[in-house]
């Protein structure tokens, strides 16, 4: 079974939804490359990372973020948003 860690990111920022309602969020401190590090220290090899951003303006946003996290780790790594 492989198992998928996510990071969700809006505004720069790791963030979890409340029922998927944008308005309603908690917001993390952990940015969303520290936050991939903590996921490969504990032996993740795959990683799903949610452009929220780019969900709401139907273009990719958090890119450079997105590509750090990939450069930096060896993750299997899926997108969406």
């Amino acid at each position: 079974m492989k198992i998928f860690p996510a990071i969700d990111i809006k505004n720069k920022k790791c963030v979890r939804l409340i029922k998927g309602d944008f308005k309603n969020k908690t917001e993390y401190k952990t940015s969303p490359v520290d936050q991939a590090a903590k996921y490969k220290d504990h032996g993740f090899k795959n990683l799903h990372i949610v452009d929220l951003d780019g969900a709401l303006t139907g273009k990719i946003v958090n890119l450079d973020i997105i590509k750090e996290i990939v450069r930096k780790y060896d993750f299997q790594v899926e997108v969406g948003g």
